[in-house]
C-alpha cells in the first residue's frame, strides 16, 4: 500500500512540477524574447516574441523540464518528506510489553 501511495504521489507531483516549470520557463523565454523588441505598430505583423528562441531550444527545454520534474517527484515521494509517504515506525519491544 505504501508503494502505491508513493507512486500516486509521484505522478501527481510530476504533473504539478512540470506544469509549474513549463509555465515559469515559458514566461522567462517570452520575457527575454520581447525585452528588446519594439512594440508592434501594425495589425498585420506576425511576429511573436520568443518564437526564435522557442523554435531553436524548445525541445531541449521541454525534455529537461520533464526529466527534472520526474526526478524531483520521485525524490520527494520516496524520501519520506510528505507525511503519508513515510514508513510507519514499529514500536520497540520495551514499549510494547508495558
Amino acid at each position: 500500500m505504501l508503494l502505491f501511495k508513493r507512486l500516486l504521489t509521484s505522478c501527481i507531483l510530476f504533473l504539478l512540477l512540470s506544469l509549474a516549470a513549463l509555465t515559469g520557463i515559458g514566461m522567462a523565454v517570452g520575457l527575454r524574447g520581447g525585452w528588446y523588441r519594439p512594440p508592434v505598430r501594425s495589425a498585420d505583423s506576425n511576429y511573436v516574441p520568443g518564437h526564435d528562441i522557442a523554435t531553436r531550444y524548445g525541445y531541449v527545454i521541454f525534455l529537461s523540464t520533464l526529466s527534472v520534474s520526474a526526478i524531483g517527484a520521485l525524490a520527494i515521494s520516496f524520501s519520506g518528506l510528505l507525511p503519508w509517504c513515510r514508513r510507519q515506525s514499529c514500536p520497540s519491544e520495551d514499549l510494547a510489553g508495558r
